[in-house]
């Protein structure tokens, strides 16, 4: 590597010595409790502290803003009792599936590029950066994580996976896309001839010529998964079965309507089965797909719960208006987002907003919203049809129009030059879109729980109404007859009172986990 590449990459060494990094570490001012929480410290039983990367090449890793978070080292002395590679080991910065080696370096070019290149390692990237191709990056020898996946979607959505000329692990390696797919990004691959890696082959084509070979290789993901899979299935009925069934896996993990109908039509033909067919299975899997985040995944499951007793059926799914503030938050969502994924499920958030409106039975009242929402649903219904924020600026009805343009138009725009200068990199308004998807969610479950209280309540009140005139009955000159069965009739509503208490405690219980995910305060 030249001079100017080992700068700007920050490469470095670490001696031979047990411990000459830490020793000088300690020396100009850090803590041996700091340097033994990065990892870059061991203290052995006895005591005494040593090198974790003695006598490796050092390779930092940058976070966005370019902040050193974590280092990885390779040997240059062959030593069969200590790993090649060393990687610092999770921190209180450092979240191993959050980071992509090379981003920071990388992202501008990104940009630029509309594209990111993703390589498996450290020398990959320096060499083609080194080569003058920079919009390149690295999993750092792992399966790409969602994290991962997150951050190059705020830069572009089209990525380019190059692989190692090794036929043996590139089907494994292949399976480890389809989360690239659910995060919405468009995938293609290139391979390297036998034998070659991006490091190698670069040197030897050079960086023009290698840019060149890229350029030319491309192959979409799913047509060259789709034509790998039938040529070994060949004329076995079983093997082609599993590999329309293994397709069909990746394709419904594509949150776009018309990418992922485009692939079904091409996949149907490599396979040679009918597209309905196909996409009759896609759909399928789509709906057996679909997780939820971890918190709010565990709230709504426990909300679906109270359809069952002490609720009926029909008492939870009563038709509910939800009001014109929830209405306005609904329509602003799916007009801000509802083409964009929802978090891992294999939906987008129209599909799930509206899968959740229409579990609760919600309703809308407010003609412009429920305009809105209608149209959304129709296009969520038709498998061809894709939702754009396209659909509202040019729509017939000019209200409509006004309202996506009121929508749409940003608020505030960050400084192109604050990440620079502070080294702080700030999350736009649309890279947390899913929190918003949540919080309005969270606010119609809110609604919900807060209708079934009310009911609660006045049941709660017929009962100790009625309770009154029972206590009445009692003083009045009754037979033994008639008091045994008024009795009978205070025993059962006890029951039904303790039933009632039980479901207005765990309504308060809904309120409050609802109330402390959404950061607000109860109020009743």
């Amino acid at each position: 590597f030249r001079d100017d590449t080992i700068k700007k990459f920050n490469l470095g060494y670490s001696k031979k010595e047990w411990g000459s990094f830490t020793d000088e570490a300690i020396k100009i001012g850090y803590s041996l409790d700091i340097l033994q929480k990065a990892g870059l410290t061991k203290t052995s039983e006895s005591g005494k502290s040593f090198d974790m990367f003695r006598e490796r090449v050092i390779f930092p890793f940058h976070n966005l803003s370019g902040r050193v978070i974590a280092f990885g080292g390779r040997q240059l002395v062959k030593d069969d009792k200590s790993p090649k590679y060393l990687n610092s080991p999770e921190t209180e910065v450092y979240k191993k599936s959050e980071i992509l080696y090379g981003i920071h370096f990388a992202k501008n070019s990104i940009r630029q590029n509309d594209k990111c290149y993703l390589v498996e390692g450290y020398t990959d990237v320096i060499t083609l950066s080194q080569a003058g191709i920079e919009n390149v990056a690295a999993s750092s020898g792992t399966s790409l994580t969602e994290g991962q996946v997150k951050q190059i979607y705020r830069f572009t959505k089209n990525v380019c996976i190059i692989y190692d000329g090794d036929p043996a692990g590139l089907k494994a390696a292949l399976r480890g896309i389809d989360i690239v797919l659910a995060g919405g990004l468009n995938v293609k691959i290139i391979l390297l001839p036998e034998g070659e890696d991006p490091d190698t082959y670069c040197k030897k084509l050079g960086g023009s010529a290698f840019q060149q070979y890229l350029d030319e290789n491309e192959k979409d993901f799913i047509l060259y998964k789709s034509e790998l899979l039938v040529g070994e299935a060949k004329n076995d009925p079983v093997k082609k079965s599993a590999a329309i069934r293994d397709i069909v896996e990746s394709i419904s993990k594509i949150p776009d309507n018309i990418t992922r109908s485009t692939f079904i039509t091409e996949s149907a033909r490599v396979f040679d089965v009918g597209a309905e067919m196909l996409m009759a299975e896609v759909n399928k899997t789509r709906k057996k797909g679909q997780a939820k985040d971890p918190d709010e995944k565990k709230l709504i499951d426990e909300l679906a719960a109270i359809a069952n007793e002490p609720f009926s059926e029909e008492e939870f799914q009563k038709p509910l208006n939800i009001g014109e503030e929830q209405e306005r938050g609904v329509a602003r969502v799916l007009i801000q987002y509802g083409h964009l994924p929802y978090r891992e499920t294999v939906l987008n958030v129209a599909e799930y907003l509206l899968q959740q409106i229409e579990n609760d039975g919600f309703e809308f009242q407010y003609g412009l919203y429920k305009q809105i929402v209608e149209a959304v649903k129709a296009k969520v219904d038709d498998p061809l049809a894709n939702i754009s924020e396209e659909d509202f600026l040019h729509n017939e009805d000019q209200a409509v129009v006004a309202l996506a343009a009121d929508f749409l138009t940003e608020k505030y725009k960050i400084s192109p030059h604050w990440e620079e200068k502070f080294e702080i990199f700030i999350t736009e308004i649309k890279d947390n879109y899913q929190n918003d998807v949540d919080s309005v969610l969270l606010h119609l479950k809110l609604k919900k729980v807060d209708e079934l209280m009310r009911q609660s309540q006045e049941d709660i009140k017929n009962f100790e109404e009625t309770e009154t005139q029972v206590q009445v009955i009692n003083q009045e000159e009754i037979s033994e007859e008639e008091a045994q069965e008024i009795e009978a009739q205070i025993a059962e509503k006890n029951q039904r009172f303790e039933g009632l208490m039980q479901k207005h405690i765990m309504l308060l219980n809904y309120r409050k986990q609802i109330t402390e995910l959404l950061g607000t305060t109860i109020v009743k």
